[in-house]
C-alpha cells in the first residue's frame, strides 16, 4: 500500500468498498489485458483559450474537497478489498498544444488523445483515479479531456464534479466559492448500520421462485471487453406526454411505464414471463443530511422483477410493478453479488435499464458559459452488459440502446429499440388491454416470418395406406417385402396372409372405428396384424409385452377393444379379464384362416365404408394425471406422411442410390408411432428387416447385421445411434447406410457432426409428438451444420408463440403449436385433457384446432425450428415420453408414503435419470429399494425412478411451491468393495467409471446399482470390445454385473462353471447363504435375480444336478438328497440353513430340510415354490411320471422359453433335437456356449428328477413353511394347494400367491413379488425386525 501511495506518503484513512464498488472491482480485475469499460470520460469544449492554471488549481482543490477523489483500491493479499485515502494529491494533469496544426489536423489529434485516454486502463492501486488533458487547439479554442474511473464516482456525482469543476475555475481556482460537503465515508458508516438480515429475507421474498435467469446473450460471458454501440433517438413530444399522462392517472411514476415496457420486450426477446433485468438506483440515503453533496459511488444495481400474466390489464400491471418495487427501496442498498449469492450464485440478468435523472442547473450551466467560454459538455461511460437502455429526461426526452456488438448484432438491437417504442404506443393508447394483446412484431416482420415457413400444402392421393401398399404388392407381388426370423415374405405372400386375417377379423365383427389390440413378439405375424386391421377399416392398440399386467390391464380398459390378437408365447403375459383372445397359433384358428379367401377386401366387404378420417391407432404414453393416456390418430396422416417422405426423404436417397429397392432396417418397438417411419418405406415397395427384440437391442450385433445384410436404412433413437457409430455402424472401411433416421428425443451435437461428415451417409431428425400422425417437422444433415428438428412437413402447420398464444420472432423460445392433416383426435375418454392441449387454432380456418405440444422451440434465421426443451415437467428418458406426475402418482399410491416428488437430474452432467423424492406416512418407514420394486410392477421400466431418496419433509420455497433447487442430489452409497487389482482390473473399472459417469468403480460394485441400464450396458460391452478386445455381449453384465464377477465370467470356462453342481450366484456377506435348489431342467441359474432383493450381507448358492457334467447320478431321491447335503455342508459346515426350492427342487429343499433336521442341525428357514407332495391323491390324479418322450419335448420347450427369442416358423411341435440346437446356437445366449450333448444331459435331467420325485418318502419338517403358488396356472377344482403340506410340518404354511404361471416363478416380474417376501421372512426366522 505504501508503494500505491508513494506520492502522499501518509494514509488518511482505510475504508470499506461500498457493493457497487465490489462489482466495479471484480470487471477491473478480470482481465487486466482487456478494456476496461467502466473507465467513463467527459469532454469539455471551450470556445476560447483557459487559464490553465487556474483550471489545473481547481482540479487539485476538488481532490482536498472530496476524499473519496482520492482513493486507491487495494485488493491482492488482503481478506477483503478496502479502499484507502492518501492525505494529499495532486490532480494527474497533461497539457498538449496542438495549436500549431491545421484544424483538420487538430481534430485527428485530439480523437486519438480521446480514444488513448478512454482505452489506457487504471493502475487502481495507485490514485488518483482521474486523469486531465488540456489540449489548445487552433484558432484559441481549448478542450479538456476528463477521465475517470467509475469505481470512485458515480454518474450523480460526475455530473457534481463537473459542476464544481467550473464553478471553482470561473472562481479563479479558489474553492471557497463552495458550500461545505460531507466525506463518503459518511454512507459507508450509515451503511455498516442497516440490518443486513432483513434486506436479505426481502430479496429472497422478491425473488423467490426465479428458476433462471433472463439472459439475452447467455454464451456471451459477463466480462464485457467491447465498447458498446449505440441505437438512440428522441422520444416524439407526443409520446412523452402520453406517456406522463398514463403514469399519473394509474398512480404510477414514469420510470415504472418505461421499466414495464422494457420487461415486455425483454419477454419478446427471452420467450418467458418471469422477467428480471438490471437498474441502476440512485442509492443516497435521505437519512443522510446532505447526502446530495457527497462524492463517491452511491449507483446501485438492482435486479427488477416483472412477472408477466397474459390475461392482465396493462393498467394492472404498472400498478403492480409500482407496489412490488416500492417495498425493496429501503434496501437498495444491497450488493447484487450478495442477492446473487443469496439465490445460489445464479445469474440472474444480463442486459441494464437506466433512468438517467441527474442534477441539471440550466441557470447555472449559462452562467458558467459566459464566464469560462464551455460549450459543452459532452460524456461517454458504458456497462459490461449486452444490452443497456438509457432513458434521459430534459428539454429533450432521449431513449438509447447500448449493445455489446459480440453478442447482439445491430439489426436485432434496431429491432429491440423499435419494439420497446411500439409497445410504448400500445401502452399508452389502451392501457386496460390485457398484456396479450399486445403486438411485439411490426408488420414487416410478421411477413418475414411467414414466408421464411413456406408452403406446405400438397394433393394427397384419393387411396387409404393400405390400399397404396395392395397398389404396390399388385405392381411387385414377387418382390420381397418383409424378411424377419420366422419368415421372409414377398409383397404378394405378405398380402394375401393380412387379407385372410383381414377377413377373419371382419368375421369376429370388426370394422370401421373398432379398435383391435395386438399383443404379438416381434414377427412376421406383427406387420400381417397391422395390415389386416387395417384392411378391416379397424385401429389397432399396440400392447407392449414388456410393460407389467397392471398398466397393460388399464390399457385395455381405455382403449376398450373388441379383442385381441395374440399367440401361444404372448398370451400369458396379458392380464386376466380383457377382451375375447384371437391366438393365432391356435389350431382352430389356423383352420379358420386357411378357410379364408386371399383377396382384398372392399367396403361391401365391411360393415361400412372406409374414411381418412376414421380412427387408425391408438398409442398409449404416459400421462401427467397419473394415468397413461391414449393418443388416437385418424388414417388420413398416415397417408400425408407418405407424401411428404416421399418427397423429401425417398426420392432424394433412392434417387442418390440409382433408383434401386432400398432394405430398411425395423428397429423401433411398435408400441411407438415411431415404428411407422420403416412401414411406409414397405408401402412403398421396399424391403423391410424386422429385426428380434434381442438383436434389435444389441448395437454391436445390430451393426454387424447392418453389414451382412447390406442395410441402407436404420431409424434409431438419437442415444441408441451414439451407440451404434461408437460400434461401427459409420466405419468407411465398411458398409454404410446411406439413411440414418432419427426420431424420440434431442440430437446430440456429437451424433449430428458424426453423421455429418461420413461421406455418402444422410443423417436426417424427425420430431413430432403422439398428438400428431408420427412427424411434424423435419430437417436433415444436409440442410444444417448443427442439430434441427428442421422446418413443418407437408400438411402441416406449426406455430411458435408466446404465453399469450402470440407469434415470437425469430430467435425467441416459445411453445411450439400444431395443426394439420396429421392432427390426432384427442385422448381415449378423455374430453377434459383433450379439451386442453387440443385449442383453437386463431391461425387457421373457423373450427380448426391445434395442438399444444409443450416443447420448448425457436425459429432460427433461416426458417429451421431448433429444440430447446419442455416448458412443463414432461421428459424423455432413453426415448421414452415420461409425465413425471404419474410416476408421484404411482409412489403415492404406497400406503407408506405421504408425498412424493420426481424430477430429472443429471448427476453427473449428460447422464439424465429419474429421480424420486418421498416423504413418509406419519410413523411408517419406507424401504426404497422394495418401492422401487413395486413401482416395476405397474410402471415400464424407463418410468421407474433410478434412485428414490427418503426426506423429512419436501422442500417449499416461500410461496408454498416444491423448492427443485433445494432437492438433494441422491446419496451415492459409501463402497468398501475391493479395489483393482492388477492393470486389467484397473482397465475394467476405468471403463465402467467412464460409462456410468462416477469417479471411480471398485471391483465390486455392482453396474446396475450405481445406475446402469441396458443402453449404458451396451455402450460398456462396445467399450471393452474396441479398447480391450474382449468380446461380451450386453447381456453378460446381467449375469456378472461386478468386474470381478465380469473377469471370472471371461476368464473361466464357462460351460464348466454354468454346468457346476455348486453356482455362488452371490459371494461375500457375513449372514448364513441362502440355498437354491434347481427345477427338473436341473439348472439353478435363474435365482440370480432374487440378489437384488436379499440383503447383500447374505450369499446366495445354487445348487445344480449333478448329471448336467456327465457325473453318475444315485437310484434314488435319498441318495440324492444325500449327495447334496455333503455339497451343502462343503460351503456352510453347521446350520443355520436356509434352504429354497422350486418345482423339483422344492422336494429337495424339504428333504434336505428334514435330514438336516434329524441330525442335529438348526433349518430356520424353509420355502417351496409351486411344488406339492407328490404322494398326495390330488397330485397323482394330475399325472404321474412322463415317458422319455414326453420329458424331451418338456426339456426342449425349456431350452426354447429360456432363450426369450421368437420361435421361426419351421421349428414347430413335436421339436427336435437338432434343431433346436441349431436355433441355441446361432445366438449370443447362454445356450450358444453348449453343444447336442450337453443338451442331452439335459433332457435326461428332466427325465431322471421326474422319476425319482414320484417315489420320494416325506418327513415332517419342524417349523413354518413358506410357500409360493403360480396362481396362473392353479386349477381351483383339481384340489391342488399348499394345505397339502400341512402333514408334512409342524409349524405354519405361510401361502403367497404370485400372478403367473409355473414356470414363470423364477422370472424377472415373479422374482419381483417373491424375492421381498422371502427377504421379509428370512429376517423374521433370524430374530431381525421385517
Amino acid at each position: 500500500m505504501t508503494t500505491a501511495a508513494a506520492d502522499s506518503r501518509e494514509i488518511q484513512e482505510v475504508l470499506p468498498l461500498a457493493p457497487l464498488q465490489e462489482g466495479l472491482l471484480y470487471h477491473a480485475t478480470v482481465d487486466e489485458w482487456q478494456l476496461d469499460v467502466y473507465t467513463v470520460q467527459n469532454v469539455f469544449t471551450f470556445s476560447r483559450r483557459v487559464d490553465a492554471a487556474a483550471l489545473r488549481a481547481s482540479a487539485d482543490a476538488l481532490l482536498r474537497r472530496h476524499p473519496a477523489l482520492r482513493a486507491g483500491i487495494w485488493y491482492e493479499g488482503v481478506e477483503r478489498p478496502v479502499q484507502f485515502v492518501p492525505r494529499e494529491l495532486s490532480a494527474a494533469w497533461r497539457e498538449v498544444d496542438l495549436s500549431h496544426l491545421d484544424p483538420a489536423e487538430a481534430h485527428r489529434s485530439l480523437e486519438r488523445i480521446r480514444v488513448e485516454q478512454r482505452e489506457r486502463r487504471f493502475d487502481l492501486t495507485r490514485p488518483p483515479l482521474i486523469r486531465h488533458v488540456l489540449a489548445h487547439l487552433p484558432g484559441d479554442r481549448d478542450v479538456l479531456v476528463l477521465t475517470f474511473h467509475h469505481i470512485v464516482m458515480d454518474g450523480w456525482s460526475g455530473e457534481r464534479y463537473n459542476a464544481e469543476l467550473m464553478e471553482v475555475y470561473r472562481n479563479g481556482g479558489d474553492p471557497s466559492c463552495l458550500p461545505a460537503t460531507r466525506p463518503y465515508r459518511d454512507y459507508l458508516v450509515w451503511l455498516s448500520r442497516q440490518d443486513r438480515a432483513a434486506a436479505m429475507e426481502a430479496w429472497r421474498r422478491a425473488l423467490d421462485g426465479v428458476t433462471e435467469g433472463t439472459l439475452v446473450a447467455p454464451s456471451a460471458g459477463s466480462e464485457g471487453t467491447v465498447m458498446p454501440r449505440t441505437v438512440d433517438a428522441v422520444v416524439d413530444p407526443a409520446l412523452l406526454d402520453r406517456v406522463t399522462r398514463l403514469a399519473r392517472s394509474s398512480g404510477v411514476t414514469v420510470n415504472t411505464v418505461l421499466m414495464t415496457a422494457w420487461s415486455l420486450v425483454l419477454r419478446s426477446r427471452t420467450g418467458g414471463d418471469d422477467i428480471v433485468f438490471g437498474s441502476t438506483v440512485s442509492g443516497r440515503p435521505p437519512e443522510i443530511d446532505g447526502v446530495e453533496s457527497i462524492v463517491g459511488v452511491f449507483f446501485n444495481t438492482i435486479p427488477v422483477r416483472v412477472r408477466i400474466r397474459p390475461g392482465e390489464p396493462v393498467a394492472d400491471l404498472l400498478r403492480r410493478v409500482q407496489a412490488e418495487q416500492a417495498d425493496l427501496l429501503p434496501y437498495h442498498y444491497v450488493g447484487l453479488a450478495d442477492i446473487q449469492r443469496e439465490l445460489g450464485g445464479q445469474r440472474l440478468f444480463d442486459t441494464l435499464y437506466v433512468l438517467r435523472n441527474l442534477p441539471y442547473d440550466d441557470e447555472g450551466y449559462q452562467r458558467i458559459r459566459q464566464a469560462t467560454g464551455l460549450e459543452s459538455v459532452t460524456g461517454a461511460d458504458a456497462t459490461h452488459y449486452p444490452l443497456t437502455l438509457v432513458a434521459q429526461p430534459g428539454a429533450d426526452f432521449r431513449l438509447s440502446l447500448a449493445y455489446r456488438s459480440d453478442a447482439v448484432a445491430e439489426q436485432e438491437a434496431r429491432a429491440l429499440f423499435d419494439r420497446f417504442l411500439r409497445l410504448l404506443e400500445q401502452i399508452t393508447a389502451a392501457p386496460q388491454r390485457p398484456v396479450a394483446a399486445l403486438e411485439t412484431l411490426s408488420d414487416a416482420e410478421r411477413a418475414e416470418l411467414a414466408a421464411a415457413h413456406g408452403d406446405t400444402g400438397r394433393a394427397l392421393p384419393g387411396q387409404s395406406l393400405v390400399e397404396l401398399f395392395e397398389e404396390s404388392a399388385r405392381t411387385w407381388p414377387d418382390r420381397t417385402a418383409l424378411v424377419a426370423r420366422d419368415a421372409t415374405l414377398t409383397f404378394a405372400e405378405l398380402n394375401a396372409r393380412a387379407n385372410r386375417l383381414a377377413r377373419l377379423l371382419l368375421a369376429r365383427g370388426v370394422g370401421p372405428e373398432t379398435p383391435v389390440a395386438i399383443a404379438l413378439h416381434r414377427s412376421s405375424d406383427w406387420v400381417v396384424t397391422l395390415f389386416a386391421v387395417f384392411k378391416a377399416g379397424a385401429a389397432y392398440v399396440p400392447l407392449d409385452l414388456e410393460h407389467p399386467a397392471g398398466r397393460l390391464r388399464t390399457v385395455l380398459e381405455d382403449a376398450a377393444p373388441a379383442l385381441t390378437v395374440t399367440s401361444t408365447a404372448a398370451r400369458d403375459r396379458l392380464p386376466e379379464g380383457g377382451p375375447p383372445l384371437l391366438v393365432l397359433d391356435d389350431p382352430g384358428t389356423r383352420a379358420d384362416l386357411d378357410r379364408m379367401a386371399d383377396t382384398d377386401p372392399g367396403d361391401t366387404d365391411r360393415p361400412a365404408p372406409v374414411r381418412g378420417d376414421h380412427l387408425a391407432y391408438t398409442i398409449f404414453t404416459s400421462g401427467s394425471t397419473g394415468r397413461p393416456k391414449g393418443v388416437q390418430v385418424p388414417a388420413r396422416g398416415l397417408v400425408n406422411m407418405l407424401v411428404n417422405h416421399r418427397e423429401t426423404i425417398f426420392g432424394p436417397v433412392v434417387a442418390q442410390l440409382g433408383g434401386r429397392v432400398l432394405r430398411v432396417a425395423h428397429t423401433v418397438s411398435f408400441s411407438f408411432d415411431m415404428s411407422w417411419e420403416e412401414l411406409l418405406w414397405l408401402v412403398d415397395g421396399h424391403e423391410v428387416h424386422l429385426l428380434d427384440e434381442e438383436l434389435r437391442r444389441d448395437s454391436d450385433r445390430l451393426v454387424d447385421y447392418c453389414r451382412r445384410h447390406a442395410i441402407d436404412v436404420v431409424n434409431v433413437t438419437p442415444s441408441y445411434c451414439g451407440q451404434l457409430v461408437e460400434d461401427g455402424l459409420l466405419d468407411p472401411d465398411g458398409h454404410r447406410p446411406a439413411l440414418v433416421l432419427l426420431g424420440g428425443e434431442a440430437v446430440s451435437d456429437t451424433v449430428w457432426r458424426a453423421l455429418r461428415d461420413a461421406d455418402g451417409v444422410l443423417g436426417y431428425n424427425l420430431y413430432g409428438p403422439t398428438e400428431y400422425t408420427i412427424n411434424t417437422l423435419g430437417g436433415g444433415t444436409g440442410d444444417s451444420e448443427t442439430p434441427t428438428v428442421g422446418g413443418p412437413i407437408a400438411n402441416t402447420r406449426v406455430h411458435v408463440l408466446d404465453s399469450g398464444l402470440r407469434p415470437v420472432p425469430p430467435g425467441t423460445p416459445g411453445e411450439l403449436y400444431v395443426s394439420g392433416v396429421g392432427l390426432a383426435r384427442g385422448y381415449a375418454g378423455r374430453p377434459d385433457l383433450t379439451a386442453e392441449r387440443f385449442v383453437a387454432d386463431p391461425f387457421g380456418p373457423p373450427g380448426a384446432r391445434m395442438y399444444r405440444t409443450g416443447d420448448l422451440v425457436r425459429w432460427d434465421a433461416h426458417g429451421r425450428i431448433d429444440y430447446l426443451g419442455r416448458v412443463d415437467d414432461q421428459v424423455k428418458i432413453r426415448g421414452v415420453r415420461v409425465e413425471p406426475a404419474e410416476v408421484v402418482a404411482a409412489i403415492e399410491e404406497h400406503p407408506q408414503v405421504a408425498q412424493a416428488a420426481v424430477v430429472v437430474r443429471e448427476d453427473p452432467p449428460g447422464r439424465r435419470q429419474l429421480v424420486g423424492y418421498l416423504v413418509p406416512a406419519a410413523g411408517a418407514q419406507v424401504d426404497p429399494a422394495a418401492l422401487r420394486r413395486a413401482l416395476a410392477d405397474v410402471l415400464p421400466a424407463a418410468m421407474v425412478p433410478a434412485h428414490l431418496v427418503v426426506l423429512e419433509r419436501l422442500p417449499l420455497t416461500v410461496n408454498g411451491k416444491l423448492d427443485r433447487a433445494a432437492l438433494p442430489a441422491p446419496a451415492v452409497a459409501e463402497r468398501q468393495g475391493r479395489q483393482p487389482r492388477d492393470d486389467t482390473d484397473r482397465a475394467l473399472c476405468a471403463h465402467f467409471a467412464e460409462v456410468l459417469g462416477v469417479e471411480r468403480v471398485g471391483i465390486d460394485d455392482d453396474f446396475y446399482e450405481l445406475g446402469g441400464h441396458s443402453l449404458l450396458a451396451m455402450r460398456l460391452a462396445g467399450r471393452l470390445r474396441k479398447h480391450l478386445g474382449v468380446r461380451v455381449g450386453a447381456g453378460a453384465l446381467l449375469a456378472a454385473p461386478t468386474v470381478a464377477r465380469l473377469r471370472e465370467y471371461l476368464e473361466t470356462e464357462r460351460r464348466d462353471d454354468l454346468l457346476a453342481t455348486v453356482l455362488r450366484l452371490r459371494e461375500g456377506g457375513r449372514r448364513p447363504p441362502v440355498f437354491c435348489f434347481h427345477p427338473a431342467s436341473g439348472f439353478s441359474w435363474s435365482y440370480a435375480a432374487l440378489a437384488p432383493f436379499l440383503d447383500r450381507e447374505r450369499p446366495l448358492v445354487g445348487v445344480q444336478f449333478p448329471g448336467l457334467r456327465g457325473e453318475e447320478v444315485p437310484d434314488t431321491m435319498e441318495e440324492l438328497v444325500e449327495l447334496y447335503a455333503r455339497h451343502v455342508r462343503r460351503v456352510q459346515p453347521s446350520g443355520p440353513y436356509h434352504l429354497v426350492g422350486w418345482s423339483f427342487g422344492g422336494q429337495v429343499a424339504h428333504a434336505l430340510a428334514t435330514r438336516l433336521q434329524a441330525e442335529g442341525e438348526r433349518v430356520p428357514f424353509l420355502a417351496l415354490l409351486d411344488t406339492y407332495p407328490t404322494d398326495a391323491p390330488e397330485v397323482r390324479a394330475a399325472g404321474g411320471v412322463p415317458d422319455e418322450k414326453e420329458a424331451e419335448q418338456e426339456a426342449l420347450e425349456f431350452l426354447l422359453s429360456s432363450s426369450q427369442r421368437e420361435l421361426p416358423s419351421w421349428l414347430e411341435r413335436p421339436y427336435r433335437r437338432d434343431q433346436v440346437v441349431e436355433f441355441l446356437r446361432d445366438s449370443d445366449g447362454v445356450w450358444a456356449e453348449f453343444d447336442e450333448a450337453t443338451i442331452d444331459r439335459v433332457v435326461r435331467a428332466r427325465v431322471y428328477t421326474m422319476e425319482v420325485m414320484y417315489r420320494t418318502r416325506y418327513r415332517v419338517y419342524d417349523g413354518d413353511l413358506h410357500f409360493f403358488t403360480a396362481a396362473a396356472d392353479r386349477d381351483p377344482a383339481g384340489g391342488i394347494s399348499a394345505r397339502l403340506w400341512r402333514r408334512y410340518v409342524t409349524g405354519e404354511v405361510v401361502d403367497h400367491e404370485v400372478d403367473c404361471g409355473h414356470n414363470d416363478l423364477t422370472g424377472p416380474a415373479a422374482l419381483s413379488v417373491v424375492g421381498p417376501l422371502l427377504e421379509e421372512a428370512l429376517r423374521r426366522a433370524e430374530g431381525r425386525p421385517a
